[in-house]
């Protein structure tokens, strides 16, 4: 069967289908080429992502989301910039360093690289994390001898509380 004759067996609506319409030139593809054409195609169909409509739901979404992941390795959803565990993971994920033991961030400020847009760095000062306050001793209110105090302690002997045997006299009046 020539090539003309395959072409012109095929119903008309299908005769001007992109696939099968002949070239500019009026050539007609082989039922070889058109064959090899279909098969791109499927492949290109079968590997391709429908992005979702406007009525598309949540689940429509996620599941595009995930898709596009999945052929994209390396591509990052944006953060939601309301919860910061998640910023903070975001932003490790992009290379921003641990805050050393024993510091806090001051300042932290993310610059971009302006020779490539897909290059940033961080610049970050930081604190030392100021120790807490020691309490000042307390303030001896009166002396009593050891022999007045009675301790008490756990079974294991964790100090838990002390008492007084006997209280002493003060502000006594003759």
């Amino acid at each position: 069967m020539s090539e003309q004759e395959w072409h012109g067996n095929l119903p008309d609506e299908l005769k001007n289908a992109p696939i099968f319409k002949p070239a500019q030139d009026g050539t007609i593809k082989s039922v070889e080429q058109v064959v090899l054409d279909l098969n791109n195609l499927a492949q290109v169909a079968g590997n391709s992502l429908r992005m979702p409509g406007p009525d598309a739901g949540d689940d429509d979404i996620k599941a595009f989301h995930t898709k596009v992941m999945e052929k994209v390795p390396g591509l990052m959803v944006l953060p939601n910039m309301e919860d910061e565990a998640n910023l903070a993971t975001h932003f490790t994920k992009l290379g921003k360093p641990a805050t050393p033991e024993g510091k806090r961030i001051k300042t932290e400020e993310i610059i971009q690289d302006p020779d490539d847009v897909t290059k940033c760095k961080y610049k970050i000062v930081y604190e030392d994390i100021p120790e807490p306050p020691i309490p000042p001793p307390p303030e001896v209110l009166f002396e009593v001898p050891i022999t007045n105090v009675i301790f008490l302690a756990t079974s294991n002997g964790i100090p838990r509380s002390w008492k007084l045997k006997t209280m002493p006299v003060t502000n006594s009046v003759e």
